[in-house]
């Protein structure tokens, strides 16, 4: 190798090439400067009196009484449900007794006016002592087997003692 007049010869500069090293120093600068970046922000919000640990637990009771509400605001739905549906059931039932009471009524009134008819035929206003309070009707055990209830009042409060015998024909 020649080399020009006034030249020198070539220093020979021998350094070690690893990049990872610089990558790895890059990485830590970086990771040192968030840690000191979050370090600061959370010191600030402590100086400004935020507590994370203590906003973590108050989120935590939040949730567990956001939670308790729900479960009761279920159960109360289905309650409202059942209620409902109770409601519309004895609206139902009361209208269908109103019903039969109306037609009890009905038939309390013709069997009125029945045993009036009766009681003027057995006996008449203006002759009898005696008046029927109540008759009554049944089926007994046997065939064409009625038991008969007939209760006879005295029309004036007479002290007088009645005695007779009553013959019915069905």
């Amino acid at each position: 190798m020649s080399y020009a007049h006034g030249m020198s010869s070539p220093k020979l500069v021998i350094r070690s090439h690893a990049p990872h090293y610089k990558v790895l120093l890059w990485v830590l600068a970086t990771v040192a400067m968030i840690g000191t970046g979050f370090g600061l922000y959370v010191a600030g919000q402590s100086r400004a009196g935020f507590n994370r640990i203590q906003a973590a637990r108050q989120l935590d009771a939040l949730r567990k009484e956001f939670s308790e509400q729900e479960a009761e605001n279920h159960a109360l739905r289905a309650k409202i449900a059942m209620l409902d549906t109770g409601a519309k059931i004895d609206s139902e039932a009361y209208r269908r007794v109103e019903t039969a009471l109306v037609d009890l009524q009905t038939k309390i009134l013709d069997q009125q006016g029945d045993i009036a008819f009766y009681r003027g035929i057995v006996s008449p206003d203006d002759t009898a002592d005696l008046r029927i309070q109540n008759f009554s009707m049944s089926r007994a055990i046997g065939p064409r087997t009625f038991n008969m209830q007939l209760v006879l009042a005295q029309a004036f409060r007479s002290g007088r003692q009645v005695a007779g015998h009553v013959e019915l024909n069905v």
